[in-house]
């Protein structure tokens, strides 16, 4: 099986229960937590990215759960880091925690964007630029604010995984997402 598949069934799978299933080593070529400037530096290899927000970061160095990846430090919460969109070659991009409430259409810049985990924010709309990411396959969405559908996601052709859960959206809205999306999508509602 392809190793970033693999890649994407550990970290979604990882996000539904709630536990990493994959050491931190494994997820990024860097073997240390490097600041953005760093990684902005480093930009032609860097293929994945995982922000949490401060606390989050203090809550996985208690329980020992630190190890590879890419330390946010000072990111204002809400706003979505501009300089992510400088790395041109990002495949997965997770961002928790953060309460962000918007994502800019810039985000298209990241043509190369495999998977999108926006999990545990305060996001109500997604960009009609999305659309662009012709990769995009896993959408994670979870914990988020959205009462509506965005309609976005009915135009993501190579979309295999769709998570939406826990955010106040209707039964007869997820209904008609279930009947609108082709079946090949894992719909998590």
């Amino acid at each position: 099986m392809n190793k970033l598949w693999v890649f994407l069934f550990f970290c979604f799978i990882s996000n539904l229960t709630g536990q990493d299933l994959l050491p931190r080593a494994e997820l990024f070529q860097e073997k240390k937590y490097i600041s953005l400037v760093e990684a902005i530096s480093k930009k032609d290899k860097v293929y994945r990215l995982s922000l949490s927000s401060m606390q989050n970061l203090h809550d996985r160095i208690a329980e020992g759960k630190t190890g590879a990846g890419v330390h946010i430090e000072s990111i204002p919460y809400q706003l979505f880091p501009s300089q992510i969109l400088m790395l041109s070659k990002l495949q997965i991009l997770r961002i928790h925690y953060h309460e962000l409430i918007e994502i800019p259409s810039e985000i298209a810049q990241l043509k190369n964007l495999q998977a999108l985990d926006l999990a545990n924010n305060q996001l109500k709309k997604l960009p009609q630029s999305l659309d662009k990411l012709n990769y995009l396959q896993i959408l994670n969405l979870s914990h988020n604010a959205f009462s509506e559908i965005p309609e976005v996601i009915y135009h993501l052709p190579h979309l295999r995984i769709l998570d939406l859960s826990n955010n106040p959206i209707s039964k007869q809205l997820k209904t008609e997402l279930r009947q609108k999306l082709p079946q090949k999508i894992q719909i998590i509602l």
